[in-house]
């Protein structure tokens, strides 16, 4: 047998609520600024390797991640701590006092490096305060909630997780695929910008499904604005969705209260574009983002106008972060250099960061009780597929979720499959009560490497 990949792409076509996703404008963002360097105020050759990037809600502290940690002062560069251990993900606390940082680590049976180990450093002395290790993926996304009770984790295959940091304990998961996280101003909802390119926002009280934002909101960055009124998404949208022939970078400007699409950008010239990071400016008017090209372009989301277009270097950008004045805009190089420039679209005036929490820290609330299936049909939210890659010849499992349980006498969910060497059943059903149901694909074997595309559907209000 030849030994060959299956890759499956997850695609949900969901017949009530795509309308009204849709109803926003588009723009196909012109290239017409010329392309310049940005105006440095520092840099720092922090690491040999350079993940993440990160800045305190109070602007008291720039933490950035390598093969290393460090803690820097924001307005020199100069470095203030520095811990050996190598972080992919990090998040700072609202006073700078605290950083999430994760880890991938090794399986010792496979040798895989997969599992993420979750720690929770203080900066005053890079001491370890505690040390989580219930992710099994490589976690991709942190972020603190405004108050500091709470810390909301997402790794790349199967969990987003909400920790109470009070107990450093987990309050509530969810099995979701994750590349960007954020919580909502107020810290009532959380929303996770996933690998299957929609974004999802979650009560934080009950632990439910608020919203699903659609369609391809990407998944490389999530961000509310100030206001909590809109919630801003980046990524990446395959060929072929809103007319763009090959892939596009995507910046999307979503009503928060009801998931209408207001604004949403494309970018494209003329072949794929890939987002790499993304950051969402402190007024909530610009959104700043880095592509595979070395490039770190900023968007005016009004309208979709390019502001700025900067070359960096000959390395990718794999982190950006506004200064919490709006004055700065830091960036991390993948070969490790740390940079703060002057912010092109900074305010007339710095703004002041606030110095004290938005909201009081909640009680950690009681999971909420499973309720009896509805007496109609509920809206799929999420196709998975595991393992995502397979080779030819051998299995693979599917998973369909809906937004609620399932009606009394089950709900029928139909598949289908772009690819004549991928097979799935024809239809499925979730059980009464149930919010999901598990069906087996099958792969034929390959000379080459090929991907599939699997689609589930089901009639909603019928």
């Amino acid at each position: 047998m030849v030994v060959a990949s299956v890759s499956f792409k997850q695609s949900i076509t969901r017949w009530l609520g795509i309308g009204i996703a849709l109803l926003g404008t588009w723009v196909l963002a012109p290239q017409a600024v010329a392309q310049e360097a940005p105006a440095i105020v520092w840099q720092q050759q922090a690491f040999t390797v350079g993940s993440a990037i990160g800045i305190s809600r109070d602007g008291s502290t720039l933490v950035a991640s390598g093969n290393e940690i460090m803690v820097l002062d924001p307005a020199t560069g100069e470095v203030r701590l520095s811990i050996p251990n190598k972080a992919e993900a990090i998040a700072v606390s609202p006073a700078g006092d605290v950083i999430a940082a994760a880890q991938v680590t090794k399986d010792p049976d496979t040798g895989w490096w997969t599992a993420s180990r979750l720690d929770l450093y203080e900066t005053s002395d890079g001491s370890v305060r505690e040390t989580m290790n219930e992710h099994k993926w490589q976690i991709w996304a942190l972020a603190f909630s405004a108050d500091a009770a709470r810390l909301v984790s997402g790794d790349m295959m199967a969990e987003l997780k909400l920790w109470d940091l009070a107990s450093d304990s987990v309050i509530y998961s969810w099995p979701l695929q994750n590349g960007s996280v954020a919580f909502s101003p107020d810290g009532k909802y959380l929303v996770s910008n996933g690998q299957n390119s929609y974004a999802r926002m979650y009560d934080t009280g009950t632990f439910t499904l608020k919203r699903a934002f659609l369609p391809w909101s990407g998944d490389r960055g999530v961000a509310f604005t100030p206001d909590g009124a809109k919630l801003v998404t980046s990524g990446s949208i395959p060929g072929g969705v809103d007319g763009v022939p090959t892939s596009a970078a995507i910046i999307k400007v979503f009503r928060a209260s009801d998931g209408v699409l207001l604004k949403a950008i494309k970018i494209y010239d003329n072949g794929g574009q890939q987002v790499r990071a993304f950051a969402l400016s402190v007024d909530g008017k610009y959104a700043a983002i880095s592509l595979y090209s070395d490039q770190i372009r900023i968007y005016r989301l009004s309208d979709g106008a390019l502001m700025k277009q900067y070359t960096v270097g000959t390395a990718d950008v794999n982190g950006l972060a506004f200064t919490p004045d709006g004055m700065g805009l830091a960036y991390i190089r993948a070969d490790g250099m740390v940079v703060m420039t002057a912010n092109p679209v900074a305010p007339a005036t710095p703004l002041v960061p606030p110095q004290a929490p938005l909201v009081p820290a909640p009680t950690p609330p009681t999971p909420p009780t499973p309720e009896p299936g509805p007496a109609v049909p509920q809206a799929l939210t999420e196709l998975r597929v595991s393992p995502e890659a397979v080779v030819g010849g051998q299995s693979a499992t599917g998973t369909v979720v809906l937004a609620g349980p399932a009606p009394d006498g089950g709900q029928l969910v139909n598949l289908m499959t772009t690819n004549l060497v991928v097979s799935v059943p024809a239809t499925i059903t979730v059980p009464g009560g149930s919010t999901a149901a598990g069906f087996t694909i099958t792969t034929l074997s390959v000379s080459a490497p090929v991907e599939g595309l699997i689609r589930a559907s089901t009639s909603v209000g019928e």
